[in-house]
């Protein structure tokens, strides 16, 4: 399910383009920013967990990620190819692909790490699991958490939805619509 067929939107139902949300439908590219942007600010930024979290969405967001490739996610995934930062990413199958590192998911991972040791990208920091590496239920949650704290009430929102986003924001781009 892609951000056309989601329904309800933010509490004030109207897109950035100032239109409902309704009216303007969700293949809106100023209101689809506008709610991507909205997740990636609702964390907040000085406690480990916020900051922790704002990677795994900027990480969801620029690279469409499954949340079972971001749970898997190390630091060794982290890598320069001919010069440029990359993410290594093991798909469906074992298939292994290099997506280019957004800036922004750059900025947040560091923000995060700082400089990474060894060891899982996203790790647990509560409970028994604390230092391991996230679950692929954890990522869902992240998602469900802070699109509940942003006021973004969308029917079926999850990480497969912020992966429809990516790939809509990429046909976007190639199309000429812009960054």
């Amino acid at each position: 399910m892609g951000w056309r067929d989601w329904r309800a939107v933010t509490a004030s139902g109207r897109c950035a383009a100032g239109r409902s949300a309704r009216a303007a439908g969700l293949d809106c590219p100023r209101h689809r920013k506008h709610l991507q942007s909205s997740l990636l600010q609702a964390p907040d930024g000085w406690t480990l967990k916020g900051v922790c979290d704002q990677a795994i969405l900027a990480v969801l967001l620029y690279h469409g990620l499954r949340r079972e490739e971001a749970a898997h996610l190390t630091t060794s995934d982290l890598q320069d190819r001919r010069g440029i930062k990359n993410l290594q990413g093991r798909g469906k199958g074992g298939k292994t692909r290099y997506l280019p590192l957004h800036p922004v998911s750059a900025e947040r991972i560091h923000a995060y790490l700082g400089e990474p040791g060894p060891g899982p990208l996203f790790r647990s920091i509560r409970g028994r699991t604390t230092g391991t590496g996230i679950c692929p239920d954890g990522i869902y949650k992240v998602v469900a958490q802070w699109a509940k704290a942003a006021d973004i009430h969308i029917e079926g929102l999850g990480v497969h939805g912020l992966r429809a986003t990516t790939a809509a924001n990429a046909l976007e781009h190639v199309e000429g619509g812009g960054p």
